[in-house]
């Protein structure tokens, strides 16, 4: 994207200049060769001031242009940071259902449990109840036995009446249970569309910025074509002022040539289009090896697996593994330019990002990557998303030079 600047600064000093005067202005030189006057020279010193005027007012735009795009950039940034404490926090909610759930599977196994107890004790005190005499008495058994049987029956009756009140509770609570994952699965849902409404407004806004790239890469194409169309009639002038031309006239065009070098030089100072420094609270920026302990979590989510732990093929990890959600957004942790940015076979759709200092970011089993190979990020930037289905993985490598380290000393972890 510098270097888009770089070039835009250039040539739109001249894309604004009307064609068709220098064309005529060129022609009517033409058509004189040979008769070349001091008439001829201030024609071309006007025309010479009317770029001056004309670049002045291309750089106006190139910076109004530069500040759109950064603003676009920080509301994508901002963007993605809601996307993910919705995505976050569906994930907490997502977990106290399934614990509720649980508990409610829990008590109905209870529940259950005691009732198939209770079946055969109940069938015997509802005969009971019809006719305990003979009920006691048909049995063969010894008489002290019967006198026995006719005593524990007599004490079933507290027994039973503390169970049955302990199932009312068990069946209060189930109901509670109930009421508690209805209102928690609406609290999902209300979750679930607030969350689809924040990557409406992310996509809207990856869209809006793409569509200022492209109006910047089509005014710096138009430039080339336009500045290709007048050096060559400037080629043709130049030829003719260089025959006709005396000692004084070639004087003043070499004094001309050396102020309009020096002022394009400080027109190029594109140190205002820089990303922000790392004193701007908005922004991660500056020196990548003092960030320490600051960059941004990639995706929302939980680490799965470490770095430097043995991984199913027996093999340590050079990197951490972030167990996140279908369709989740994927930010920039850090300021960088994109180095890479396609389709590994064994890894799936691969990130590598440089930072300062000789510093590289991969980030690797992407669903989709939003961004492209040459564009500076900025920190917290979305770059893309993970697969729509499943709970995906992300795999996050952060390297110095080519020795892998162990980025989670370096993330800004949430508590």
């Amino acid at each position: 994207m510098r270097i888009w600047f770089f070039i835009f600064a250039f040539l739109t000093a001249f894309c604004q200049f009307p064609l068709a005067q220098g064309i005529a202005v060129a022609d009517e030189l033409d058509a004189d060769t040979g008769t070349e006057t001091e008439a001829d020279l201030k024609a071309l010193n006007t025309q010479i001031a009317k770029y001056k005027k004309t670049a002045a007012a291309a750089q106006n735009k190139a910076e109004k242009i530069a500040a759109e795009l950064a603003a676009a950039k920080q509301k994508t940034v901002a963007a993605a940071a809601a996307v993910q404490e919705y995505e976050a926090s569906l994930n907490n909610l997502e977990k106290e259902l399934s614990a509720l759930e649980d508990e409610q599977a829990a008590v109905k196994a209870k529940l259950d449990e005691r009732f198939t107890q209770m079946q055969t004790l109940i069938a015997s005190i509802e005969i009971l109840a019809k006719s305990p005499t003979e009920a006691i008495f048909s049995a063969p058994l010894p008489p002290r036995d019967m006198a026995k049987s006719a005593v524990l029956m007599r004490g079933t009756i507290p027994v039973l009446e503390g169970v049955s009140k302990d199932l009312r509770a068990e069946l209060i609570r189930l109901s509670s249970l109930k009421m508690a994952i209805k209102a928690k699965r609406a609290q999902i849902k209300m979750a679930h569309k607030g969350l689809g409404e924040k990557h409406r407004r992310l996509a809207a806004l990856l869209e809006a910025k793409k569509d200022e790239e492209k109006k910047l890469l089509g005014l710096t194409e138009t430039a080339k074509v336009r500045i290709a169309e007048l050096s060559k009639k400037a080629k043709n002038i130049e030829d003719i002022l260089k025959a006709n031309a005396a000692r004084k006239l070639k004087e003043q065009q070499e004094k001309e040539k050396a102020e309009a070098a020096a002022k394009a030089a400080e027109k190029m100072d594109l140190r205002k289009y820089i990303a922000p420094s790392k004193g701007d609270k908005n922004s991660l920026s500056g020196d990548f090896a003092k960030a320490k302990g600051y960059l941004s979590m990639p995706v929302a989510g939980s680490i799965s697996s470490r770095f430097d732990e043995i991984n199913q093929n027996g093999m340590h990890n050079k990197g951490i593994t972030i167990r996140t959600r279908a369709g989740a957004q994927v930010i920039s942790p850090y300021d960088g330019t994109v180095i890479f940015a396609g389709f590994l076979r064994g890894y799936g759709k691969i990130l590598i990002i440089e930072h300062s200092g000789n510093y590289f970011t991969t980030l690797a089993g992407l669903g989709q990557i939003d961004t492209e190979e040459g564009q500076s990020l900025l920190a917290g930037e979305p770059v893309g998303t993970m697969e729509e289905r499943g709970t995906p993985d992300l795999y996050m490598e952060l390297r110095k030079a080519d020795t892998p380290i162990n980025p989670l000393p370096w993330l800004a972890l949430k508590s």
